[in-house]
């Protein structure tokens, strides 16, 4: 998902693509006008075929996790996010269990059906404001999370069973 503003910055163009990842080539651009698919961060979730993420909400002074289906691009408001958990940073790991880095630098989980928070640990590092990511590494079971601070960026790997 990108996003692209007029000139004016009156107005925001999303889009999704898909990527033959064989190929290198995009095999799916579709343009979508709704400011409620502008995410600050995405996970594919391989146990049920969804894209989770924290978007801005209806009045862009706020955030819900939703989902979107990748194949009919419907979407669905699970639950808004609380000010003080915004997440940073999203992933999933094979089994549908979905993780988030809290504004606070927190590392949680996060109920695919409800978007219940819990808190798994604090990560120690106070992250900065700014949109940042993470992923699963399914060989190792392991995440990788590049975090942006006001000292500079990291590469944090966070073991989820620990």
């Amino acid at each position: 998902m990108t996003q692209d503003f007029s000139d004016d910055r009156s107005e925001c163009y999303n889009h999704y693509y898909e990527i033959d990842t064989d190929t290198w080539r995009i095999c799916k651009d579709v343009e979508v006008n709704d400011h409620t698919y502008i995410a600050t961060d995405l996970a594919y979730n391989p146990a049920d075929g969804l894209v989770y993420g924290s978007f801005y909400n209806e009045g862009i002074n706020g955030f819900n996790f939703a989902s979107f289906d990748p194949e009919t691009l419907d979407y669905d408001i699970i639950a808004a996010i609380p000010d003080q958990m915004r997440y940073l940073a999203i992933t999933a790991d094979n089994n549908g269990n979905i993780y988030a880095i809290s504004e606070a630098g927190d590392f949680l989980s996060v109920d695919p059906d409800t978007g219940a928070e819990t808190i798994m640990a604090p990560t120690g590092v106070t992250p900065a404001p700014y949109m940042q990511s993470m992923t699963w590494d399914n060989a190792s079971g392991m995440i990788y999370w590049v975090a942006v601070t006001d000292n500079g960026n990291s590469l944090y790997l966070i073991n989820p069973a620990d």
